[in-house]
């Protein structure tokens, strides 16, 4: 895939798209991975970064944002993935997710 990330063609596809869209989200394998999403990075207008939550090593989250700021990656912010709210909730003192339990039929899925 690298050879098609630094290709011209992707950079004008890309431009193309863009003027048909609001938003592009492209999903790209993790960081440390392989190289090509610290390549694809470096086109985006932002990037998130997503982590596992309780899953991914520190060091590793730590390494992965090292090389998207190598890499020139526009870095929006961190995004966690698959918490598990009842353990959240035990190391969370002050912040929203205590008040997920008062308000939890407001988020519920009603399907």
């Amino acid at each position: 895939m690298a050879d098609l990330v630094t290709d011209e063609a992707l950079t004008r596809a890309l431009g193309e798209l863009r003027h048909h869209y609001d938003r592009i989200i492209v999903d790209l394998p993790p960081v440390l991975a392989v190289s090509d999403p610290r390549i694809f990075a470096r086109l985006a207008d932002r990037v998130l970064y997503l982590i596992k939550w309780n899953g991914t090593p520190r060091d590793a989250v730590r390494s992965g944002l090292k090389l998207l700021r190598e890499a020139d990656a526009p870095l929006y912010g961190i995004v966690l993935s698959q918490v598990d709210q009842r353990k959240y909730n035990r190391y969370a003192e002050g912040d929203y997710g205590n008040y997920y339990g008062r308000y939890k039929e407001y988020y519920a899925d009603p399907g």
